[in-house]
């Protein structure tokens, strides 16, 4: 009798690698963006900040770099006040390399940076390239053992120049739970991108 093929769904340990990897990429980096950005437009001026780079950002959602629901973020109706709080990576990614005056790096804001390239700048690159290459056409949230540690020690590594704690990273890698479910938070950091979106939610609906 053949051997039942694995089902697609029970635990590994290369699927708790990549759901640790995914943590590290969205938690981490999301507190660290939004703490470079905070620095620079700080809370207290957020409004007034957003209104002053107004012809700025409506420019990107006209060309649709930025979509409905991050602009609602940012302008929100009814008199709302904007918070960074509820800024997901994505966005914080967008503002700040178009109205914080940050200079792209010599590969450009889309491009993994040369290592010896440390500059926020870079660094901020690099948490977008590490997005793309792990997540951007994802077959399966498993990251063998080799990728794995190659991944973790370069974005550890850039998180902790951004001001990420190390003892937190230190922490996330030595847990030994099971992997938790983030495909949702993968599909909300993907949302300004409807190719990477579509194949996470395919992901999501099967796992379902």
């Amino acid at each position: 009798m053949a051997t039942a093929a694995p089902s697609p769904l029970a635990s590994s340990r290369e699927k708790t690698n990549g759901n640790k990897l995914i943590r590290l990429l969205i938690d981490g980096g999301t507190t660290v963006l939004r703490n470079i950005f905070d620095g620079i437009h700080p809370p207290a001026n957020l409004t007034s900040d957003l209104n002053s780079n107004y012809s700025i950002l409506s420019t990107l959602l006209r060309k649709r770099v930025l979509n409905g629901q991050q602009w609602d973020k940012l302008f929100p109706s009814g008199g709302g006040l904007p918070d960074s709080n509820t800024f997901d990576i994505t966005l914080l990614f967008l503002l700040l390399t178009n109205i914080c005056g940050l200079s792209p790096p010599l590969t450009g804001w889309h491009t993994k940076p040369s290592p010896g390239d440390n500059s926020l700048e870079a660094n901020l690159a690099r948490v977008k390239f590490f997005r793309n290459e792990l997540y951007g056409h994802v077959p399966s949230t498993g990251v063998d053992e080799t990728s794995f540690s190659i991944f973790w020690q370069e974005i550890s590594t850039t998180l902790y120049s951004l001001g990420l704690d190390q003892a937190e990273i230190d922490r996330l890698k030595a847990e030994h739970g099971g992997e938790e479910d983030y495909l949702d938070a993968l599909i909300e950091w993907a949302d300004s991108e409807e190719d990477i979106k579509t194949q996470l939610k395919d992901i999501h609906q099967t796992q379902l």
